[in-house]
């Protein structure tokens, strides 16, 4: 009895740390898009943007959501951004590189 309890628990150990690792693993993919993003075209930087060019620069960003499957080989990600005071989304990929941009209807 003791034996069976002790190989459940771990069981339930091991789930629970594949689970919280993925959970985490994603949280951190995201976070890195959000700041690489950030750090490309916010007004800080000092990059020349041809998708950006009529806009202004990103001065927040409101939200990160992946798109696509896990093991694909490529990565797209949506987000949701703030230029002068209006909301936009933007598609972005793992470098922070926008490829295209539209206004934000909520």
């Amino acid at each position: 009895m003791k034996k069976a309890f002790i190989v459940l628990m771990s069981m339930i150990a091991i789930l629970f740390f594949c689970i919280l690792s993925a959970y985490g693993y994603t949280k951190f993919k995201l976070y890195r898009v959000e700041s690489r993003v950030l750090e490309n075209y916010s007004c800080n930087s000092n990059v020349d943007s041809t998708v950006l060019e009529k806009y202004s620069c990103i001065s927040d960003v409101e939200s990160v959501n992946a798109i696509g499957h896990w093991g694909e080989w490529f990565s797209y990600y949506s987000l949701v951004v703030v230029i002068d005071e209006k909301k936009y989304r933007v598609w972005a990929n793992d470098a922070g590189e926008i490829d295209e941009i539209m206004e934000y209807e909520e």
